[in-house]
């Protein structure tokens, strides 16, 4: 898979993040922390702490979406799913269709159009991941 620079990030990335004890802050490249304390319990994909989680931090225009496309979570490479718009610059999307352990990769896009630049990202199934994609 690919790896990510520093713009991408999963809270428990071997490149150098380091995640607080409570999952909802992280260190990236060890000079940008990025913080979502949101409350996701509405999330219709949720299913508790087993489920997978991806927290974009990412202030792209009112009224504009952000998509997510990929291959794993149910996720296609030809047809983005929104994510919830959680406040001003924050985005979830939330599944529980990872079962097992592992990593998929995925990237976003501004109202399933406008693709973030670089790699993509990889996240951790059953886990929380932060990014902060770039457009």
């Amino acid at each position: 898979m690919a790896k990510k620079n520093c713009a991408k990030h999963s809270s428990t990335s071997k490149s150098g993040v380091s995640a607080a004890e409570n999952g909802n802050m992280v260190s990236v490249c060890g000079n940008v922390s990025l913080e979502y304390t949101g409350d996701d319990d509405d999330d219709a994909h949720s299913s508790g702490s087993k489920s997978t989680k991806i927290v974009a931090e990412a202030d792209i225009g009112f009224g504009n979406a952000l998509y997510i496309r990929g291959a794993g979570c149910g996720l296609s490479w030809n047809k983005g799913v929104p994510m919830k718009n959680k406040d001003t610059k924050f985005w979830v999307f939330e599944c529980a269709k990872c079962k097992e352990k592992g990593e998929f990769e995925y990237k976003l896009l501004i109202n399933d159009e406008i693709w973030c630049t670089g790699e993509n990202f990889v996240a951790k199934c059953r886990e929380s991941n932060m990014i902060a994609p770039v457009f």
